[in-house]
């Protein structure tokens, strides 16, 4: 029968003992690095579907919709209603394809029509931008901003000066 230091011993092993076990792994199994980053960048995932793995291109997703515990994957005319959570749908897609635009939907960039401050055109599908991810969306895109909207910022002089740069 073991002592009580024994069994402590066993359950909590020592900082040595593990330091020791992974030499002995690494030299007969060798290295094994487990990240959370992709071992290669893939352009689609699998999701299950009709018994069965289907593949999912990221350019074929319209937009991602949280809906409690489940998330539906908008993807054309194919929806895909999945068990996971939008913050993990978030860290799969690519950041510079996909935008997090509410705390209940994720755009893709390439799907967006038109927006506003507070909305995103998708097709005919509006949906909603919150105040916490405005920032974030304006920053993901490109934008061109009208002339005098620049006024406001800088002087007329400088615009003009910019325009026969140009010209």
């Amino acid at each position: 029968m073991l002592s009580p230091a024994a069994s402590i011993y066993f359950l909590r092993p020592s900082s040595s003992f593990l330091f020791h076990f992974s030499k002995v792994t690494d030299k007969y199994f060798g290295n094994i690095y487990i990240s959370d980053e992709p071992c290669c960048m893939q352009n689609y995932f699998f999701i299950w579907k009709d018994g069965g793995y289907n593949k999912l291109p990221y350019s074929d997703i319209v937009y991602v919709e949280s809906l409690k515990n489940y998330v539906r994957i908008i993807a054309g005319k194919k929806n895909y209603l999945v068990l996971t959570t939008l913050k993990r749908v978030e860290e799969i897609l690519p950041r510079n394809e996909f935008c997090r635009i509410h705390r209940c939907y994720i755009v893709s960039l390439s799907n967006i029509i038109r927006f506003t401050n507070n909305k995103v055109w998708i097709g005919d599908k509006q949906l909603p931008i919150s105040e916490s991810y405005q920032k974030l969306l304006m920053e993901t895109v490109i934008t061109l901003v009208n002339e005098h909207r620049l006024s406001s910022k800088i002087s007329k002089k400088t615009s003009d000066n910019i325009l026969k740069s140009l010209n």
